[in-house]
């Protein structure tokens, strides 16, 4: 399949209350699978309670676990959890990097659908539908911003930052991507231009919990999404207060 044509990605869960986690659970539906009518492992992805991400048919294979409908044309995410479990922050964690890593794969945000959009199935129940229709919210819907007083360091005052073209590069703390060369240029460019604009950083460097913490307060005061993550919507704000500044 051709990346180029995906349109949607859909969330599976395992129907049935489970206990096992970690790449045990991923062999035991892969042996279900090749038992029953698949080739083999049926999901795009899968995700375990924990939060770790596993790696199935990936970005090339069609999805054999949706509907035929959408094979080639949709990415299958299954999560190991089921009816009348608690469903972890790691787990719904783990999943919004795996549909961020998506997007910045294919260079586009793709819409996220519960199984039941595609097929007669109750999959992934009704809390995980519900999760994707409010749009896959993590622990809070109100983050807890760290206070940071804004204060425009005098060394970064003086000299207005450009921000590169930025595409639709989606950048977040703690990604060990962050030090390739074109994603730590724009790691630094995002630290200047919220140093610029008063939110307590001063030069450039690794991406730490001060960058986030300024990240989120600029995110507060722009009245955008509150996620400590610089993507469009974020690269916009920061475009448009830097002009007013």
């Amino acid at each position: 399949m051709d990346p180029k044509n995906v349109q949607a990605i859909y969330l599976h869960w395992n129907g049935k209350y489970i206990t096992l986690t970690g790449p045990a659970l991923m062999r035991t539906i892969q042996r279900v699978h090749l038992r029953d009518v698949y080739y083999d492992f049926a999901y795009s992805f899968g995700v375990d309670q924990k939060g770790a991400v596993y790696e199935g048919r990936g970005f090339t294979v069609e999805d054999g676990a949706t509907d035929r409908s959408v094979a080639g044309k949709s990415y299958s995410i299954y999560m190991g959890i089921g009816p009348g479990q608690k469903i972890p922050v790691a787990m719904l964690e783990g999943v919004v990097n795996l549909v961020e890593e998506i997007n910045e794969r294919v260079g586009r945000r793709l819409p996220v659908k519960p199984h039941r959009a595609a097929h007669r199935t109750t999959c992934p129940g009704d809390e995980l539908t519900e999760w994707i229709r409010r749009g896959l919210p993590v622990a809070a819907d109100k983050p807890v911003i760290r206070p940071i007083k804004a204060v425009k360091p005098a060394a970064l005052s003086r000299v207005k930052p450009d921000l590169p073209a930025l595409g639709s590069a989606i950048l977040r703390g703690g990604d060990w991507r962050n030090a390739l060369p074109w994603r730590k240029a724009r790691v630094n460019a995002l630290q200047l231009a919220l140093g610029y604009l008063g939110y307590g950083l001063v030069g450039t460097g690794p991406w730490g919990p001060k960058t986030t913490d300024a990240l989120k307060s600029f995110q507060l005061h722009a009245h955008i999404k509150v996620d400590g993550i610089a993507g469009p919507q974020t690269w916009g704000a920061l475009r448009d207060a830097l002009v007013k500044a």
